[in-house]
């Protein structure tokens, strides 16, 4: 039987980035991940916060995540721009996407980022929420494996792909709408696995 302990965001966001530390990455890095990471924790969406560091670190170790490159704009126009993410943490290159859309928008009323070499990025919703803390309507979304049939498919034939809106509200905290094409997230299945819960019936 498992018991609940309570840790608080500062500690939780030390340790995180003193584990990111350990494993490598520069001190930039881990910051933007140890706040994605931990913010998501911080709204009750435990699926997609600080319970992925585990399986991240041990893609580092594996080489599956570089720690030595950085995003880049590898080529743009006046409202978009497509960035190579040189394969680093997900939420690195999908924060740097975001805060290079804001700065398009900024300048063109609207701005579109593309993003190829990067991985999985945690919750979408926390990228869109950049754009609107900038008063702005923020959309972020991805491309997943196939996971789910459809009907008369004998496999799996699309991701989840999950796709994130999110608008100010003057003095109230942004609108935010974080989903995904599936009836469930997968990693709250996998997550009442692990806790050896049942999955209810629809």
């Amino acid at each position: 039987m498992s018991t609940a302990v309570r840790v608080g965001i500062q500690d939780l966001h030390a340790t995180c980035s003193e584990l990111l530390r350990a494993a490598g990455v520069s001190s930039t890095h881990t910051k933007m991940v140890a706040d994605v990471l931990v913010t998501t924790d911080s709204w009750g969406v435990f699926t997609h916060g600080t319970k992925l560091l585990g399986g991240y670190l041990t893609r580092v170790r594996a080489g599956g995540l570089r720690t030595d490159a950085d995003p880049r704009v590898v080529s743009e126009g006046g409202a978009w721009a497509i960035v190579d993410g040189e394969s680093v943490f997900g939420q690195v290159v999908a924060t740097f996407a975001m805060k290079t859309a804001i700065e398009k928008a900024r300048g063109s009323g609207i701005g579109y980022v593309g993003v190829r070499n990067s991985c999985h990025f945690g919750a979408a919703g926390y990228y869109a929420w950049l754009a609107a803390k900038e008063n702005m309507i923020g959309q972020a979304m991805a491309n997943d494996v196939p996971s789910m049939g459809v009907l008369g498919a004998k496999n799996a034939v699309t991701g989840t792909n999950p796709f994130a809106f999110a608008a100010p509200a003057r003095a109230h905290d942004p609108i935010l709408l974080d989903m995904a094409l599936s009836t469930v997230a997968g990693g709250k299945i996998f997550a009442a696995h692990q806790r050896g819960e049942p999955i209810p019936g629809e």
